[in-house]
């Protein structure tokens, strides 16, 4: 699948991953997507993007499929109404 940001097409999940790190510095997260497999694992991060799965089925047969929503975890700002994804974020936001 292209990616969501150019018109690069990653030929493996973790190209894919790593392209959307290195390029445009965001992850499938901030995307809203997931990716699956042609196998039906579903991979939400590089984290659990294992050689071992390279390794049996190749990776390269996937989909990019948009993500459930998430409800936030973080809190809204007292300030604003800026919501950081992250609690890093909020502390930077401040």
């Amino acid at each position: 699948p292209k990616c969501p940001l150019c018109e690069t097409s990653p030929s493996t999940v973790t190209g894919y991953i790593s392209h959307l790190a290195q390029m445009h510095a965001t992850n499938l997260a901030e995307q809203g997507i997931h990716l699956r497999c042609s196998c039906g694992r579903k991979f939400l991060s590089m984290q659990n993007s294992s050689r071992e799965h390279t390794a049996n089925c190749g990776g390269r047969d996937f989909t990019a499929e948009k993500a459930e929503k998430r409800v936030p975890t973080t809190p809204e700002c007292v300030l604003c109404e800026f919501r950081p994804a992250t609690l890093s974020g909020y502390v930077c936001h401040l």
